[in-house]
Protein backbone atom coordinates (compact mmCIF):
# COMPACT_ATOMS: atom_id res chain seq x y z
CA UNK A 1 0.00 0.00 0.00
CA UNK A 2 0.85 3.67 -0.24
CA UNK A 3 0.72 6.94 1.39
CA UNK A 4 0.60 9.83 -1.23
CA UNK A 5 1.92 13.16 0.05
CA UNK A 6 1.37 16.35 -2.33
CA UNK A 7 3.84 19.69 -1.10
CA UNK A 8 2.61 22.64 -2.52
CA UNK A 9 1.83 21.37 -6.23
CA UNK A 10 1.31 24.04 -8.73
CA UNK A 11 0.69 23.91 -12.70
CA UNK A 12 0.18 26.09 -15.53
CA UNK A 13 -1.04 25.46 -19.15
CA UNK A 14 -0.32 28.17 -21.93
CA UNK A 15 -3.94 28.98 -23.43
CA UNK A 16 -4.62 26.88 -26.53
CA UNK A 17 -1.36 25.19 -26.49
CA UNK A 18 -2.83 22.52 -24.67
CA UNK A 19 -5.29 19.77 -25.21
CA UNK A 20 -5.91 19.95 -21.18
CA UNK A 21 -5.68 23.62 -21.29
CA UNK A 22 -8.69 23.85 -23.80
CA UNK A 23 -10.50 21.15 -21.41
CA UNK A 24 -10.12 23.51 -18.67
CA UNK A 25 -12.16 25.70 -21.16
CA UNK A 26 -12.79 29.66 -20.98
CA UNK A 27 -12.59 31.48 -17.59
CA UNK A 28 -11.86 28.69 -15.50
CA UNK A 29 -8.92 28.62 -13.30
CA UNK A 30 -6.30 32.00 -12.53
CA UNK A 31 -5.14 33.71 -15.63
CA UNK A 32 -1.72 35.00 -15.95
CA UNK A 33 -0.12 37.24 -18.55
CA UNK A 34 3.70 36.82 -18.87
CA UNK A 35 5.59 39.13 -21.13
CA UNK A 36 6.76 36.41 -23.92
CA UNK A 37 4.67 33.56 -23.27
CA UNK A 38 1.23 34.50 -23.97
CA UNK A 39 -1.79 33.78 -21.04
CA UNK A 40 -1.43 30.62 -18.94
CA UNK A 41 -4.19 29.19 -17.02
CA UNK A 42 -3.86 27.97 -13.72
CA UNK A 43 -4.64 24.69 -12.67
CA UNK A 44 -3.51 23.63 -9.84
CA UNK A 45 -2.36 26.80 -7.32
CA UNK A 46 0.11 25.74 -4.35
CA UNK A 47 -2.17 22.60 -3.68
CA UNK A 48 -0.99 20.66 -0.34
CA UNK A 49 -2.78 17.28 0.39
CA UNK A 50 -1.92 14.26 2.11
CA UNK A 51 -3.84 10.98 0.82
CA UNK A 52 -3.90 8.03 3.65
CA UNK A 53 -2.78 4.55 3.57
CA UNK A 54 -5.69 2.70 2.37
CA UNK A 55 -8.41 5.19 2.40
CA UNK A 56 -10.80 6.29 -0.80
CA UNK A 57 -10.22 9.84 -0.83
CA UNK A 58 -12.72 11.66 -2.93
CA UNK A 59 -11.95 14.85 -5.51
CA UNK A 60 -15.14 17.10 -6.07
CA UNK A 61 -15.41 20.46 -7.85
CA UNK A 62 -16.99 22.40 -10.68
CA UNK A 63 -15.29 21.70 -14.18
CA UNK A 64 -12.69 23.63 -14.47
CA UNK A 65 -11.76 23.26 -10.96
CA UNK A 66 -8.67 21.44 -11.80
CA UNK A 67 -9.51 17.84 -10.56
CA UNK A 68 -8.43 15.84 -13.35
CA UNK A 69 -4.70 17.67 -13.29
CA UNK A 70 -4.41 16.65 -9.96
CA UNK A 71 -4.83 13.34 -10.97
CA UNK A 72 -2.49 13.45 -13.75
CA UNK A 73 0.11 14.87 -11.72
CA UNK A 74 0.15 12.12 -8.97
CA UNK A 75 0.05 9.55 -11.57
CA UNK A 76 2.88 10.92 -13.19
CA UNK A 77 1.60 11.85 -16.79
CA UNK A 78 2.37 15.68 -16.25
CA UNK A 79 4.78 17.03 -13.83
CA UNK A 80 4.22 20.17 -11.57
CA UNK A 81 5.64 23.30 -12.44
CA UNK A 82 6.39 23.39 -8.44
CA UNK A 83 5.99 21.35 -5.52
CA UNK A 84 6.62 17.85 -5.25
CA UNK A 85 4.61 14.38 -5.16
CA UNK A 86 5.70 12.04 -2.70
CA UNK A 87 4.38 7.78 -2.27
CA UNK A 88 5.54 6.74 1.05
CA UNK A 89 7.86 10.06 1.55
CA UNK A 90 9.55 9.15 -1.34
CA UNK A 91 10.12 12.20 -4.22
CA UNK A 92 8.56 10.30 -7.51
CA UNK A 93 10.06 13.49 -9.53
CA UNK A 94 12.21 10.53 -11.78
CA UNK A 95 9.88 7.65 -11.61
CA UNK A 96 7.97 7.42 -14.41
CA UNK A 97 4.12 6.15 -14.17
CA UNK A 98 4.30 2.91 -15.88
CA UNK A 99 7.08 1.98 -12.44
CA UNK A 100 4.78 3.72 -10.35
CA UNK A 101 2.48 0.77 -9.43
CA UNK A 102 -0.48 2.98 -10.36
CA UNK A 103 -4.16 1.51 -11.91
CA UNK A 104 -6.07 4.16 -13.32
CA UNK A 105 -9.86 3.97 -14.91
CA UNK A 106 -10.25 7.00 -17.22
CA UNK A 107 -13.86 8.60 -17.87
CA UNK A 108 -13.56 7.37 -21.48
CA UNK A 109 -12.54 3.54 -20.46
CA UNK A 110 -9.00 4.00 -22.55
CA UNK A 111 -9.66 0.34 -23.92
CA UNK A 112 -8.17 -1.47 -27.26
CA UNK A 113 -11.02 -1.20 -29.44
CA UNK A 114 -9.62 -4.52 -31.96
CA UNK A 115 -8.86 -6.37 -28.09
CA UNK A 116 -10.97 -8.84 -26.77
CA UNK A 117 -11.44 -7.73 -23.02
CA UNK A 118 -9.61 -10.84 -21.74
CA UNK A 119 -6.62 -9.12 -23.82
CA UNK A 120 -7.41 -5.57 -22.36
CA UNK A 121 -6.46 -7.44 -19.18
CA UNK A 122 -3.66 -8.86 -19.71
CA UNK A 123 -2.01 -6.31 -22.04
CA UNK A 124 0.12 -4.79 -19.48
CA UNK A 125 1.70 -8.16 -18.95
CA UNK A 126 2.00 -9.05 -22.13
CA UNK A 127 3.96 -5.70 -22.83
CA UNK A 128 6.42 -7.27 -20.44
CA UNK A 129 6.77 -10.37 -21.15
CA UNK A 130 4.86 -11.73 -18.76
CA UNK A 131 2.11 -13.30 -20.62
CA UNK A 132 2.41 -17.11 -18.88
CA UNK A 133 0.68 -14.84 -15.84
CA UNK A 134 -2.44 -13.53 -18.07
CA UNK A 135 -4.86 -16.67 -17.75
CA UNK A 136 -4.57 -16.88 -14.32
CA UNK A 137 -4.73 -13.10 -13.76
CA UNK A 138 -7.20 -12.99 -15.59
CA UNK A 139 -9.17 -16.00 -13.81
CA UNK A 140 -8.98 -14.61 -10.36
CA UNK A 141 -9.70 -10.90 -11.32
CA UNK A 142 -12.82 -12.76 -13.30
CA UNK A 143 -13.83 -14.11 -9.92
CA UNK A 144 -13.48 -10.70 -8.32
CA UNK A 145 -15.16 -9.05 -10.55
CA UNK A 146 -18.84 -11.40 -9.80
CA UNK A 147 -21.45 -12.64 -11.56
CA UNK A 148 -21.44 -12.84 -15.64
CA UNK A 149 -17.87 -10.65 -16.03
CA UNK A 150 -16.51 -14.13 -17.53
CA UNK A 151 -19.23 -13.78 -20.64
CA UNK A 152 -17.27 -10.51 -21.35
CA UNK A 153 -13.67 -11.80 -21.73
CA UNK A 154 -15.06 -12.86 -25.52
CA UNK A 155 -16.03 -9.53 -26.67
CA UNK A 156 -14.46 -6.40 -27.98
CA UNK A 157 -15.13 -2.91 -26.21
CA UNK A 158 -17.40 -2.17 -29.56
CA UNK A 159 -19.21 -5.29 -28.49
CA UNK A 160 -19.97 -4.23 -25.08
CA UNK A 161 -22.56 -1.65 -23.89
CA UNK A 162 -20.94 1.49 -21.24
CA UNK A 163 -21.27 -0.56 -18.36
CA UNK A 164 -19.96 -3.23 -19.50
CA UNK A 165 -17.05 -1.32 -21.01
CA UNK A 166 -16.73 0.12 -17.47
CA UNK A 167 -16.48 -3.22 -15.50
CA UNK A 168 -13.47 -4.24 -18.02
CA UNK A 169 -11.44 -0.98 -17.67
CA UNK A 170 -12.27 -1.40 -13.37
CA UNK A 171 -10.86 -5.88 -14.28
CA UNK A 172 -8.24 -4.27 -15.96
CA UNK A 173 -7.34 -1.87 -13.13
CA UNK A 174 -7.51 -4.61 -10.44
CA UNK A 175 -5.53 -7.20 -12.53
CA UNK A 176 -2.59 -5.21 -12.45
CA UNK A 177 -2.62 -5.22 -8.67
CA UNK A 178 -1.62 -1.53 -7.95
CA UNK A 179 -1.05 -0.21 -4.89
CA UNK A 180 -2.79 2.81 -5.67
CA UNK A 181 -5.96 3.14 -8.03
CA UNK A 182 -6.64 6.32 -9.78
CA UNK A 183 -10.42 6.99 -10.91
CA UNK A 184 -11.14 9.71 -12.90
CA UNK A 185 -15.00 10.28 -13.12
CA UNK A 186 -15.40 6.60 -14.39
CA UNK A 187 -19.40 7.02 -14.20
CA UNK A 188 -20.44 9.85 -15.52
CA UNK A 189 -21.45 8.52 -19.07
CA UNK A 190 -23.40 5.97 -17.46
CA UNK A 191 -27.42 6.20 -16.78
CA UNK A 192 -28.81 6.95 -13.44
CA UNK A 193 -29.65 3.43 -12.78
CA UNK A 194 -26.10 1.54 -13.93
CA UNK A 195 -24.61 4.41 -12.02
CA UNK A 196 -25.90 3.58 -8.77
CA UNK A 197 -25.43 -0.13 -9.67
CA UNK A 198 -21.95 0.47 -10.50
CA UNK A 199 -20.70 2.69 -7.58
CA UNK A 200 -22.02 0.09 -5.18
CA UNK A 201 -19.95 -2.66 -6.91
CA UNK A 202 -16.78 -0.11 -6.97
CA UNK A 203 -17.25 0.66 -3.29
CA UNK A 204 -17.20 -3.78 -2.44
CA UNK A 205 -14.10 -3.29 -4.35
CA UNK A 206 -12.32 -0.76 -2.92
CA UNK A 207 -13.54 -1.82 0.69
CA UNK A 208 -12.07 -5.93 -0.43
CA UNK A 209 -8.58 -4.62 -1.12
CA UNK A 210 -7.67 -1.67 1.20
CA UNK A 211 -6.26 0.00 -1.89
CA UNK A 212 -5.36 4.03 -1.28
CA UNK A 213 -7.53 5.30 -3.87
CA UNK A 214 -8.32 8.81 -5.04
CA UNK A 215 -10.98 9.04 -7.09
CA UNK A 216 -12.50 12.35 -9.29
CA UNK A 217 -16.15 12.81 -9.30
CA UNK A 218 -18.22 16.11 -9.65
CA UNK A 219 -21.28 14.10 -8.19
CA UNK A 220 -21.74 14.89 -4.85
CA UNK A 221 -23.71 11.78 -4.17
CA UNK A 222 -20.98 9.76 -5.45
CA UNK A 223 -18.24 11.29 -4.03
CA UNK A 224 -20.08 10.77 -0.54
CA UNK A 225 -20.97 7.19 -0.68
CA UNK A 226 -17.56 6.33 -2.01
CA UNK A 227 -14.90 8.62 -0.14
CA UNK A 228 -13.51 8.41 3.62
CA UNK A 229 -12.89 11.71 3.00
CA UNK A 230 -13.38 14.90 0.38
CA UNK A 231 -11.52 17.28 -0.80
CA UNK A 232 -13.30 20.01 -2.50
CA UNK A 233 -10.61 21.94 -5.27
CA UNK A 234 -11.89 25.37 -6.48
CA UNK A 235 -10.35 27.30 -9.77
CA UNK A 236 -7.11 25.13 -8.69
CA UNK A 237 -7.16 26.05 -5.12
CA UNK A 238 -7.75 23.27 -2.24
CA UNK A 239 -10.55 24.98 -0.19
CA UNK A 240 -11.27 22.03 2.40
CA UNK A 241 -10.32 18.44 3.30
CA UNK A 242 -12.27 16.06 5.79
CA UNK A 243 -15.07 13.69 6.04
CA UNK A 244 -18.80 15.10 4.56
CA UNK A 245 -20.27 15.57 8.17
CA UNK A 246 -17.22 18.38 8.79
CA UNK A 247 -17.51 19.55 5.32
CA UNK A 248 -21.47 20.24 5.80
CA UNK A 249 -20.96 21.75 9.37
CA UNK A 250 -17.79 23.37 9.64
CA UNK A 251 -17.29 24.60 5.61
CA UNK A 252 -14.31 27.34 5.51
CA UNK A 253 -16.00 29.35 3.10
CA UNK A 254 -19.04 30.36 1.25
CA UNK A 255 -17.75 27.69 -1.73
CA UNK A 256 -17.88 25.08 0.16
CA UNK A 257 -20.98 25.59 1.55
CA UNK A 258 -23.07 26.17 -0.92
CA UNK A 259 -21.32 23.32 -3.07
CA UNK A 260 -21.57 20.19 -0.58
CA UNK A 261 -25.13 20.93 0.41
CA UNK A 262 -27.66 19.95 -1.59
CA UNK A 263 -29.93 21.84 -2.00
CA UNK A 264 -27.15 24.68 -1.85
CA UNK A 265 -27.09 26.50 1.40
CA UNK A 266 -28.96 30.10 1.13
CA UNK A 267 -26.14 33.10 1.63
CA UNK A 268 -28.17 36.18 1.76
CA UNK A 269 -25.99 39.60 2.20
CA UNK A 270 -26.67 41.62 5.91
CA UNK A 271 -25.81 44.03 8.12
CA UNK A 272 -24.60 42.80 11.26
CA UNK A 273 -25.58 45.23 14.02
CA UNK A 274 -23.00 44.20 16.55
CA UNK A 275 -24.69 46.14 19.78
CA UNK A 276 -28.26 43.56 19.02
CA UNK A 277 -25.78 40.85 17.75
CA UNK A 278 -28.30 40.11 15.06
CA UNK A 279 -27.97 40.01 10.90
CA UNK A 280 -30.50 43.07 9.42
CA UNK A 281 -31.41 41.72 6.11
CA UNK A 282 -33.89 44.66 4.70
CA UNK A 283 -36.86 44.68 7.09
CA UNK A 284 -35.91 40.95 8.71
CA UNK A 285 -33.88 40.82 11.92
CA UNK A 286 -32.24 38.01 12.48
CA UNK A 287 -30.44 36.63 15.91
CA UNK A 288 -27.06 35.14 15.38
CA UNK A 289 -25.76 32.16 17.25
CA UNK A 290 -23.55 32.81 20.31
CA UNK A 291 -19.73 33.50 19.95
CA UNK A 292 -17.53 36.36 19.79
CA UNK A 293 -17.68 38.40 16.78
CA UNK A 294 -15.59 41.17 17.53
CA UNK A 295 -13.54 41.14 14.83
CA UNK A 296 -16.85 40.72 12.11
CA UNK A 297 -17.14 43.49 9.37
CA UNK A 298 -19.90 45.78 9.60
CA UNK A 299 -21.47 43.74 6.17
CA UNK A 300 -21.21 39.67 6.53
CA UNK A 301 -23.39 37.34 4.53
CA UNK A 302 -25.61 35.17 6.64
CA UNK A 303 -25.79 31.04 5.67
CA UNK A 304 -29.16 29.12 6.09
CA UNK A 305 -29.50 25.38 4.75
CA UNK A 306 -32.67 24.58 3.14
CA UNK A 307 -33.67 21.63 5.79
CA UNK A 308 -32.80 23.97 9.38
CA UNK A 309 -36.08 26.49 8.51
CA UNK A 310 -38.97 25.62 9.93
CA UNK A 311 -42.55 26.73 9.20
CA UNK A 312 -44.67 28.47 11.34
CA UNK A 313 -48.41 29.11 10.70
CA UNK A 314 -48.17 32.92 12.25
CA UNK A 315 -45.69 35.56 11.42
CA UNK A 316 -41.98 33.80 11.68
CA UNK A 317 -38.93 35.45 11.46
CA UNK A 318 -38.42 35.33 7.99
CA UNK A 319 -41.18 36.20 5.15
CA UNK A 320 -40.52 33.90 1.55
CA UNK A 321 -42.91 34.77 -1.14
CA UNK A 322 -43.20 31.25 -3.34
CA UNK A 323 -42.47 31.03 -6.63
CA UNK A 324 -42.29 27.18 -7.41
CA UNK A 325 -43.15 23.87 -5.24
CA UNK A 326 -41.04 20.85 -6.43
CA UNK A 327 -42.10 17.60 -4.24
CA UNK A 328 -39.68 14.95 -3.04
CA UNK A 329 -41.77 12.20 -3.01
CA UNK A 330 -39.67 9.99 -1.59
CA UNK A 331 -38.67 11.94 1.28
CA UNK A 332 -42.66 13.03 1.63
CA UNK A 333 -40.85 16.72 1.48
CA UNK A 334 -40.86 19.40 -0.76
CA UNK A 335 -38.81 22.02 -1.95
CA UNK A 336 -40.43 25.09 -1.89
CA UNK A 337 -38.27 28.26 -3.92
CA UNK A 338 -38.85 31.39 -3.74
CA UNK A 339 -37.80 34.83 -2.60
CA UNK A 340 -37.15 36.42 0.48
CA UNK A 341 -36.55 39.97 0.85
CA UNK A 342 -35.55 39.97 -3.18
CA UNK A 343 -32.87 37.47 -2.91
CA UNK A 344 -33.27 33.67 -3.54
CA UNK A 345 -34.30 31.44 -1.22
CA UNK A 346 -35.42 27.41 -0.89
CA UNK A 347 -36.56 25.47 2.13
CA UNK A 348 -37.25 22.33 2.47
CA UNK A 349 -40.51 21.23 3.96
CA UNK A 350 -42.49 18.54 5.01
CA UNK A 351 -45.09 17.63 2.55
CA UNK A 352 -47.66 17.87 5.10
CA UNK A 353 -47.49 21.53 4.40
CA UNK A 354 -49.82 23.16 2.09
CA UNK A 355 -47.91 25.45 -0.05
CA UNK A 356 -48.83 27.14 -3.34
CA UNK A 357 -46.58 29.43 -5.97
CA UNK A 358 -47.67 33.51 -4.94
CA UNK A 359 -48.41 32.66 -1.91
CA UNK A 360 -46.26 34.40 1.17
CA UNK A 361 -45.07 31.90 4.08
CA UNK A 362 -43.22 32.45 7.44
CA UNK A 363 -40.07 30.77 8.26
CA UNK A 364 -37.97 30.42 11.26
CA UNK A 365 -34.58 29.26 11.61
CA UNK A 366 -32.57 28.51 15.28
CA UNK A 367 -30.08 31.11 15.86
CA UNK A 368 -27.62 27.73 16.10
CA UNK A 369 -28.16 27.02 12.55
CA UNK A 370 -26.87 29.93 11.19
CA UNK A 371 -24.12 30.18 9.64
CA UNK A 372 -21.77 34.18 9.20
CA UNK A 373 -19.21 34.45 6.75
CA UNK A 374 -17.59 37.90 6.10
CA UNK A 375 -18.71 39.24 2.84
CA UNK A 376 -15.75 40.57 1.38
CA UNK A 377 -13.22 37.30 2.06
CA UNK A 378 -16.15 34.83 2.25
CA UNK A 379 -14.72 33.35 5.13
CA UNK A 380 -16.67 31.67 7.85
CA UNK A 381 -16.47 33.68 11.03
CA UNK A 382 -15.91 31.97 14.28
Amino acid sequence: MVAVTLERVSKKYRRGGDILARRLGEGSGSHEGQPGTGEFITALADVSLEVRDGETLSIIGPSGSGKSTLLRVVAGLEQPDTGRVLYNGKDMADIPPKERGIGMVFQNYALYPHMESRMNLGFFFLVRKRAQEIPERVRVTAEIMGLGFEQLLSRRPPELSGGQQQRVAIARCICRDPQLFLLDEPLSNLDAKLRSSTRVEIKRLLRRFGITTLYVTHDLTEALALGDRIAVLNEGKLEQVGPYSELVERPVNVFVATFVNTPPMNILPAHYNRAAHEAVIGAVHLALPPGSYTDAPSEILVGIRAQDVLPRGAPGVLPLAVEVVEPLIAERAQLVHGRLNGHPFTAKLSAEWQVMPGQLIWLDVPPERIYVFDARTQRLLA
